[in-house]
């Protein structure tokens, strides 16, 4: 059944490509986050940030028209950005709580 339904796919290495832009982006965004930026977020706002770029990266390659190269480089994008947003809205609350 999976093998029909990506039959009209001219390679298993392109579809391979295609499904790795999905992950990847996520993945690389978090090993740039924790080497260059970790000091900025939690490890739950980048658990969030990683989940989410799956969904994005899906949302922008199936249905948004962005041709599935930019899928890696979307995904870094978006789990970078936004583990930087929820570190910051986490430290703040988190601060709030505290007082």
């Amino acid at each position: 059944v999976i093998a029909i339904g990506f039959g009209s796919q001219p390679s298993i290495l392109w579809f391979g490509l295609q499904i790795m832009g999905y992950t990847y982006g996520g993945l690389l965004g978090l090993f740039v986050f924790a080497a260059l930026l970790h000091k900025y977020a939690d490890d739950t706002s980048c658990v969030i940030a990683v989940y989410s770029s799956i969904f994005i990266v899906l949302a922008a390659t199936q249905w948004g028209g962005v041709p599935w190269p930019w899928a890696v480089i979307i995904g870094v994008c978006w789990t970078i950005s936004t583990a930087l947003v929820l570190g910051a809205l986490r430290k703040n609350h988190l601060s709030m709580v505290k007082r």
